[in-house]
């Protein structure tokens, strides 16, 4: 792309294109609850364990296809044809790499998960990986030209069409088997639907891609500590635990994901582009953006995380009925571990665009080692409970540890991730008191409670919010930015009653 992006500007444009994704995101979880409310009334624990036990070892297998070559074509300043030709073949092999290892592991992971259906499932499921590579580097291009709109659009109709067919599945077929071949037949739908959108007939090469795989090193390395890091919990739990045990606990960190991780994931794809676009500027400059963007989404997932903890028994009712009550005290825990874990995913986007993925790789891995011992020490204490609180511990702990660092290695201060911590932490807190202490009455339905939490959740996080900022001397950080996506005369309004953000300098500080 030829057109310039002024650096100041970089915050803005991460966090529109963020918006772009959150819309797809709360469309994607309005379709997501519809499904999940049939499926968990057609299919029983037993079938979401098997279901969380494909995922947990197509998860470990799926790291081979962690390549990061996209995320390589992403951040280069001039792309060509060919390299475009280089990715998606390099992309072809790895995918399909995860399906022959699938094939291989499926039977010593059904003996050592003592799951006997696990093989035919996993090779069935294995197809998917390679199939996937064939669909159109959609994305690539979408990402480079910011048009975020565009990709969000598509995902919008990947997503409903995912949703319908494996909710079809389910209820058809009564059985897991239903979401497995649902799935693989809305994959073979979105596949030809990328190509008639923005045709790509590829052309296998893989001359000069050294480049590519020196990058996709790391990239490994990372999605190998990245996901003993997200699963480190349920790895435990399921090891040690029956299968309906297992359902009720991976449930709980599904509608974690569902709630929390989905409102703040949409800005990884926005912050990697918008800040590779700037990464030779350095100082100052990228130091302002990356905290801009992360106080944006620490302010997205401390009233996510902290709401869903506070109204986790409402969640449960709504979405999954009420036999599956008994996940409840799991979800209030995990709810808060998943908000943090969620925004310390972002730091690869940001290393990425900076050059240094070998920085974010090694952080990841620390997480993993500490995370797999707090967990499995956890449950012999104390069992899945002990093992939510274990995982939430350590991931609020290494949301500080992972941003010190982050920020030292692209030129900021250490103590630069507490002064974006802070606010956030402490609305979210008020918020949660306020939820939790307030008596409610007990003739209303569940539907109308859950409304006036939401409500009432919601006001007292922005009071909060505001009183913090104002606190602090109303800095730049992750409310100037929502600020400024404000239409003219309502920011104007707002300004007016909250009070106008200090001057803004290169060298000032979130």
């Amino acid at each position: 792309m030829s057109e310039t992006v002024a650096p100041r500007e970089i915050p803005a444009r991460v966090f529109r294109g963020t918006l772009w994704f959150l819309s797809f995101r709360l469309f994607s979880r309005m379709v997501g609850f519809l499904a999940l409310a049939v499926k968990a009334r057609a299919l029983t624990p037993d079938d979401f364990g098997l279901i969380g036990s494909i995922a947990l070892v197509s998860g470990l297998v799926g790291i081979v296809g962690a390549h990061g070559v996209f995320d390589q074509l992403v951040r280069m300043e001039k792309l060509s044809r060919e390299d475009l030709d280089r990715g998606w073949t390099l992309n072809l092999i790895f995918s399909a790499a995860v399906t022959l290892i699938t094939f291989a592991v499926a039977r010593p992971a059904a003996v050592l998960l003592n799951e006997p259906l696990l093989v035919d499932a996993l090779r069935v499921t294995a197809i998917r990986s390679v199939l996937s590579a064939l669909s159109s580097p959609v994305g690539v291009w979408w990402s480079r030209e910011l048009r975020f709109d565009r990709a969000v659009q598509f995902a919008m109709a990947t997503r409903v069409i995912d949703a319908l067919l494996t909710t079809l599945g389910a209820v058809a077929l009564r059985s897991f088997w239903g979401i497995i071949w649902g799935g693989m037949a809305a994959l073979l739908v979105n596949i030809a639907l990328s190509h008639a959108i923005r045709p790509y007939r590829p052309r296998l090469r893989l001359d000069h891609s050294a480049s590519l795989l020196a990058f996709s090193g790391w990239s490994l390395l990372h999605g190998v500590t990245n996901y003993f890091a997200l699963s480190s919990d349920e790895l435990v739990v399921r090891r040690g635990s029956d299968r309906e045990t297992f359902g009720l606990y991976h449930v709980s960190r599904d509608l974690a994901r569902v709630f929390v991780t989905e409102a703040v994931y949409p800005v990884a794809g926005p912050l990697l582009a918008g800040l590779a676009r700037v990464r030779h500027v350095g100082g100052d400059w990228f130091v302002n953006a990356t905290a801009k963007a992360i106080g944006a989404a620490l302010l997205i997932a401390s009233a996510v995380g902290f709401g869903l903890a506070a109204t986790s028994s409402e969640a449960i009712g709504l979405t999954l009925g009420w036999r599956w009550s008994d996940a409840t005290p799991i979800l209030t825990v995990i709810a808060l571990g998943n908000a943090a874990l969620v925004v310390c995913e972002l730091h690869r986007s940001i290393m990425v665009a900076y050059g240094r993925v070998e920085v974010s790789a090694l952080l990841w891995l620390a997480r993993a080692l500490s995370q797999m011992a707090a967990c499995a020490m956890a449950f012999s204490r104390g069992g899945a409970m002990a093992v939510a609180w274990a995982f939430s511990t350590t991931c609020a702990l290494f949301l500080l540890v992972d941003y010190a660092v982050v920020f030292r290695a692209i030129g900021g201060k250490a103590r630069l991730i507490l002064r974006v911590l802070t606010r956030p932490l402490l609305a979210g807190a008020g918020m949660f008191t306020v939820l939790v202490l307030l008596p409610w009455p007990p003739h209303l339905t569940v539907v109308s409670l859950a409304l006036v939490k939401i409500l009432l959740g919601a006001a007292s996080y922005g009071f909060c919010l505001v009183l913090a900022w104002r606190a602090a001397g109303r800095p730049l950080g992750g409310e100037t930015v929502l600020l400024d996506q404000l239409p003219f005369r309502l920011r104007r309004v707002v300004v007016r009653l909250i009070g106008e953000p200090a001057p803004w300098s290169p060298s000032a500080r979130a």
